[in-house]
């Protein structure tokens, strides 16, 4: 084969996979930002159970307090 030929079709071939991978990354980048309803419904539920168990941490955590008196006589 002539080698013009090989190598026209190996830049044809490489043009043809860079553009391939671009599609690849746009789609990519609209699926991250455009989450499915599923995927919006567990977001929503793992920020409503990380609140709740925060509150659930301030409520139910032993307070801390300082004794009067307890710094060696200071």
């Amino acid at each position: 084969m002539n080698p013009l030929f090989i190598e026209m079709i190996i830049k044809e071939q490489r043009e043809d996979m860079l553009q391939e991978a671009e599609r690849l990354r746009l789609v990519a980048l609209y699926e991250a930002n455009n989450p499915t309803k599923k995927a919006k419904i567990l977001i929503a539920l793992g920020d409503f159970l990380i609140q709740a168990g925060e509150k659930i941490k301030q409520r139910y955590s032993p307070k801390a307090e300082l004794a009067t008196g307890s710094c060696g006589g200071i």
